[in-house]
């Protein structure tokens, strides 16, 4: 009975797929393939503009890859078609953590003795599931206790992080790994010359790989859980997917896992996930960059071609299943009220995935789409969004927003779904369609600049099951689409079917918690290396790729543009895009009015033009226009299609010289901004990266302190807004184009200015604390689940000479997850999810460098975790592999990155501030080869050992202990208050 059960769903289920390819899959319009060169090897579509070649492996293994020449350097990423939807459903959080795992080595890297650190592994996943087959408290605790006792034993033959020590002494950077609901990724950048190292690597990652150093990781997990229920955002999120999702894993399940799953995981389950789902039939290599194809595909194929293939189970799930009235869901949370609704509809590459998407961009599109005519300029709402999810199962359209105050969050669902209204009546305007197809486009082929966009593109066709080949035709496939085709779709598919989340402000929630269990650090020898790594650091390193640096004056050309302006002019030989920025000396910090100023003015409309009627040209152009205000400087930019530069131009001048004044605009923009400022008093990351590190730097007198407070906001008239705005847009300095047009035409097309006279370019001076004689702790009471620790210590002024060595500095000590700093604090002792310190590098001349660390832990062991940080800051210890690990990284990063070409005008400005006429990068090269570890001591102990340090914490004060914290130093809580003006 039992096979024969088995028989059915397995028929049932081929006849659900059947009926959803003939139903959903069928195309919105026939479309013509292109032709597909068919080599013995390989197949890629003619006309494809990423030039995407497909191979596949006898084992089934599929490698795609884009050429692209602009650096010598490949975009990598390793890619495993499953994900936590594939999760048991009694051990959520399983394929996420063995993500984590395959950094810990295998039965070669990572251990100096396997077969005796073995024995102890196999007992501490014995001991694992007698963890997850008990719920006695006391027995639990008396099992971790012995897993505890074990792992230490087994730690002594670990050797950690040497897998990012290997990617470092090849020179890769973006070292990362990321889980997703239907596959998780291994991501990195090398140096073309590297490749073969890389895939030597990555053939070890997943040969046999050992669940070494468990339980320490299993608390970097548990941290990573707690700054998910930390974040209501994410915690939102979930709950909408559990609705929208009630009959798929999208939704009955999450990426993390449950609370209660993570305290009892079992590695039997992890090894038995790895050897179903990480096959080669259901895996595949995605390179993009500096690569021959066919030599890139020989040495895939020599890696990984003798892994063997395996039958990969299927997802299974109700397909019946249908939303068909509204579900509703409230929930609370501290942060600011905010609304999400979804429709669902069948996955990628249905014919309703492409309706979705246009009818997407239709209501919201960041310019002209009826969410953004209707709503976000007008300012009925703080802000209104849609967008896509498109999944290989399902398609979500996800739309939602912020109300205004005293707005409710249904008002602000009635607005959203008078949008939808206007796309069911036909009220938008033909011309759109045409215009979003283009604007698609011109985002590609600004994405296509990038190698990690190029293995984004090629991985998610992969994943949601679509060909290649399909995609290539995305746009023809979206241009079929006629007006008459949305008001049927969305007359059809938008009434009642959806699921609704509302989420309400209150004082205060509690959130679950995963309490840590009783760890204690590892003491793992600090000579512990492995015979593998060993080896593969003595290596013969390839044959040296030479650098390039720019010498900026055969780039670009300078000239006057009137007696006030000079052009900064460079060609564009890539593609039809063009950028044109006005830059002008003046900032907030010369006037604090600019910020609201500048705000006023882009909601303003013209006497000819309404801001609708204004932002609608402009996407009919395929042009973007911007401006801002920064501290010391501000901009004007229009940026796009080539051919319409003239026509954006002409536009950009007559908004600017015809600028009307709008009160009620204006009365919704103070309304807004003061309801902005209230919503991010929850924001943690907002609380302690803007005014926690403003305080800790400046104390009272600081650039942020110095904003309008809400009072003076309400007290501004439109009058002096726009007088301060007219003024300062008239101060242009420095023009920079970028773009396919010559320097003579591009001079006959910029428009004419006048500077304003009578303006003051004083620059008010804002003072940096000095250092104090011993710590300073500010302590700021906010209720997470986290504690997030920030020290700070002004140090010297910014020398050229010191920039090599603190560059080496930055890699060997705290930079990456080979540091010394992760090792010590996150791999060994298991204190911190996130954490890392360094040297800061400074933008201008002018400004003094700190020593920054920055700690994000469990409120119950941030007094550990300071210890830790501070002992580090205070010793450097010595690693002879990795100081020239890291001599070795930063040699070959130099060496194989190469400035893009549409990034040579902004690399040269942020040079020049430094006082540089050329790229600084050059001199660090030259001298890193003759650095050595004493060279190191001599800097850290100048510059970092003894000094004293600014803290900030920002968590639960009714966790922390304040006696403790006294022993860092002078504790002083703050309030809201002391830290911003408002």
């Amino acid at each position: 009975m039992k096979y024969l059960s088995y028989l059915v769903t397995l028929i049932l289920l081929c006849s659900c797929i059947h009926w959803n390819k003939l139903v959903s899959q069928e195309p919105i319009k026939t479309i013509k393939p292109l032709v597909v060169s068919q080599d013995s090897n390989y197949k890629e579509i003619n006309g494809d503009p990423l030039k995407v070649r497909e191979y596949t492996l006898e084992n089934g293994l599929r490698v795609f890859i884009s050429p692209n020449k602009s650096a010598p350097r490949v975009q990598t990423l390793i890619l495993v078609k499953a994900g936590s939807i594939n999760d048991p459903e009694d051990a959520t959080g399983l394929a996420h953590y063995l993500e984590h795992m395959l950094f810990k080595g295998n039965e070669t890297f990572g251990t100096i003795n396997y077969e005796k650190e073995k024995v102890e592994i196999q007992k501490i996943k014995f001991l694992f599931e007698q963890l997850k087959a008990s719920s006695d408290s006391l027995e639990r605790k008396n099992i971790y206790h012995q897993i505890d006792s074990i792992s230490g034993v087994a730690s002594q033959y670990a050797c950690p992080n040497e897998i990012t020590q290997m990617f470092a002494q090849i020179g890769a950077k973006g070292v990362n790994a990321y889980t997703s609901k239907e596959y998780t990724g291994y991501i990195t950048d090398v140096p073309a010359n590297q490749l073969e190292n890389w895939l030597t690597i990555e053939k070890e990652r997943f040969t046999k790989p050992v669940l070494r150093l468990f339980h320490t990781e299993l608390e970097a997990v548990y941290e990573e859980k707690n700054i998910t229920l930390d974040k209501a955002d994410r915690r939102m999120n979930e709950v909408f997917m559990k609705h929208m999702f009630p009959n798929h894993n999208y939704g009955k399940q999450t990426t993390i896992g449950t609370v209660e799953h993570l305290k009892s995981p079992s590695m039997f389950a992890i090894d038995e996930y790895f050897n179903t789902y990480y096959v080669p039939n259901n895996m595949a290599v995605f390179l993009a960059g500096d690569v021959n194809p066919d030599s890139a595909f020989a040495m895939v194929q020599n890696k990984f071609g003798s892994l063997k293939s395996k039958v990969v189970p299927p997802y299974l799930y109700d397909i019946r299943h249908q939303i068909t009235k509204p579900d509703t869901v409230h929930i609370a949370s501290k942060e600011a009220p905010h609304l999400m609704i979804g429709f669902r509809f069948p996955g990628a590459g249905t014919k309703e995935s492409y309706l979705v998407e246009m009818v997407d961009m239709l209501l919201n599109n960041r310019t002209a789409g009826l969410f953004d005519l209707n709503i976000n300029q007008p300012q009925k709402a703080i802000n209104s969004y849609c967008h896509p999810y498109i999944l290989r199962d399902y398609t979500s359209h996800e739309m939602g927003g912020q109300p205004n105050n005293g707005q409710s969050l249904e008002e602000l669902k009635e607005l959203i779904f008078a949008q939808i209204n206007l796309l069911k009546k036909g009220e938008f305007n033909e011309w759109l369609l045409e215009a979003v197809v283009n604007d698609l486009k011109k985002s590609e082929i600004n994405s296509a600049r990038s190698n990690r966009n190029r293995v984004s593109a090629m991985s998610s066709t992969f994943a949601k099951n679509i060909s290649w080949e399909e995609q290539t035709t995305h746009f023809e496939r979206l241009s079929k689409i006629t007006k008459e085709d949305i008001v049927t779709f969305v007359n059809e598919h938008y009434h009642d079917n959806y699921v609704a989340v509302y989420r309400h402000q209150v004082d205060s929630v509690q959130n679950l918690q995963v309490e840590k269990p009783a760890i204690t650090a590892l003491d793992i020898p600090a000579t512990n290396q492995s015979e593998f790594l060993l080896n593969f650091a003595s290596k013969a390193p390839p044959q040296a790729i030479a650098p390039v640096f720019i010498k900026y004056t055969d780039e670009f050309s300078f000239s006057d543009i009137d007696s006030s302006r000079q052009l900064l002019y460079q060609k564009n030989s890539q593609d039809s895009l063009f950028s044109l920025t006005f830059v002008i000396p003046i900032g907030t910090k010369h006037n604090p009015d600019l910020s609201l100023a500048f705000s006023y003015a882009e909601l303003c409309g013209s006497e000819n033009l309404t801001l609708s009627q204004m932002s609608e040209r402009w996407y009919q152009l395929g042009i973007d226009f911007s401006f801002g205000a920064a501290e010391e400087e501000s901009y004007l930019s229009i940026s796009g299609l080539s051919e319409h530069m003239t026509e954006g131009i002409q536009l950009m001048e007559n908004y600017l010289e015809n600028l009307v004044a709008d009160s009620a605009q204006l009365l919704a923009l103070k309304n807004k901004i003061i309801t902005l400022r209230e919503n991010s008093l929850t924001n943690k990351r907002h609380i302690l990266w803007t005014g926690l590190k403003n305080y800790v730097v400046y104390r009272e007198n600081s650039p942020y302190m110095s904003n309008l407070s809400n009072e003076s906001v309400m007290n501004k008239s439109a009058a002096e807004l726009l007088l301060a705005f007219n003024t300062v847009i008239s101060q242009q300095k420095e023009v920079y184009y970028y773009g396919p047009l010559s320097e003579n035409q591009v001079k006959k097309e910029l428009p004419k200015t006048t500077p304003r006279s009578g303006y003051s370019h004083k620059l008010k001076d804002y003072k940096r604390l000095n250092p104090s004689a011993q710590n300073e702790i500010f302590l700021l009471d906010f209720k997470m689940q986290q504690a997030e620790i920030l020290f700070m210590h002004k140090s010297a002024q910014f020398s050229k000479e010191q920039l090599p060595i603190i560059t080496l500095f930055n890699e060997y000590f705290g930079g990456s997850m080979s540091s010394i700093v992760f090792q010590e604090i996150r791999e060994k002792k298991a204190l911190a999810y996130s954490v890392y310190s360094g040297y800061t590098r400074t933008t201008k001349k002018e400004d003094p460098h700190y020593v920054l660390a920055y700690i994000g832990t469990q409120v119950d062991k941030y007094e550990v975790a300071m210890k830790a940080m501070l002992d580090l800051l205070d010793e450097l210890p010595y690693d002879s592999l990795k100081f020239n690990q890291a001599k070795e990284a930063i040699k070959q990063k130099y060496a194989t990155n190469r400035i893009a070409e549409h990034q040579i005008l902004s690399s040269y400005r942020a040079d020049k501030k430094l006082g540089y006429d050329h790229d600084k990068r050059q001199d660090t090269f030259e001298q890193i080869e003759n650095l050595n570890f004493a060279d190191l001591v001599h800097f850290f102990n100048t510059y970092i050992k003894g000094s004293s340090y600014r803290i900030a914490i920002l968590g639960d004060a009714d966790k922390i202990n304040l006696k403790k914290l006294a022993d860092f130093g002078k504790v002083q809580q703050v309030n809201f208050e002391d830290i911003f003006p408002y």
